[in-house]
């Protein structure tokens, strides 16, 4: 187990009572953003309590499909006990996004809060986007908070996480990797990144 499923194991049971946590509105504008319509099917990557999932069911409706991934196995169960009553089956899996192949296609594939603690974030994202996206989908690389916000609430986690770039230089080296950007918002309040296969 990595340090950084032990750490979010350790923090599962009251992780949704932190004071900086994303409010529904800040959620909602990542599902706005990244253009999830009825009937996709999404890989919540770091689902950790499950934040999106609500919202999420509301906006695929009940032909869409979710699966789940996390990589600590406390973080699933506090997100599966919370949204055991949504309106469409999800599928929670215990999966480090590094590692572990995902055999699965999707229309939207949404890393929220995840990027800093990626060792290999470009690996990463290189293969969700060549091996899991569906015809003309998208990956959206979101932080629910401004990116010197989510540095220094990494900084204070006490666990190994990268410092967030700011956006278009993140977008600069997807570019320059053949993954075309299709927008990038990075402004104190979110930083968004929206990737398209043509």
């Amino acid at each position: 187990m990595t340090s950084t499923a032990k750490f979010f194991n350790s923090v599962a049971a009251g992780y949704d009572e932190r004071p900086n946590r994303p409010d529904n509105a800040k959620l909602q504008h990542i599902i706005d953003f990244a253009k999830v319509h009825r009937g996709d099917t999404v890989l919540d990557v770091g689902t950790g309590t499950g934040a999106l999932l609500p919202l999420l069911a509301k906006s695929i409706g009940p032909f869409g499909n979710i699966d789940a991934v996390d990589i600590a196995s406390e973080m699933l169960a506090v997100a599966h006990d919370k949204h055991a009553g949504l309106p469409l089956p999800v599928r929670f899996m215990l999966t480090d996004i590094e590692k572990d192949p995902v055999h699965s296609l999707y229309d939207r594939v949404i890393l929220l809060d995840v990027l800093p603690h990626l060792e290999q974030p470009m690996e990463t994202i290189m293969r969700l986007y060549y091996h899991n996206l569906a015809g003309a989908g998208s990956v959206t690389l979101a932080q629910s908070c401004g990116r010197d916000a989510a540095n220094a609430a990494n900084a204070e986690l006490g666990i190994h996480a990268h410092q967030l770039p700011p956006a278009q230089e993140m977008a600069t080296r997807l570019t320059d990797a053949g993954i075309p950007v299709e927008y990038v918002e990075d402004t104190p309040e979110q930083w968004l990144i929206r990737i398209v296969r043509h």
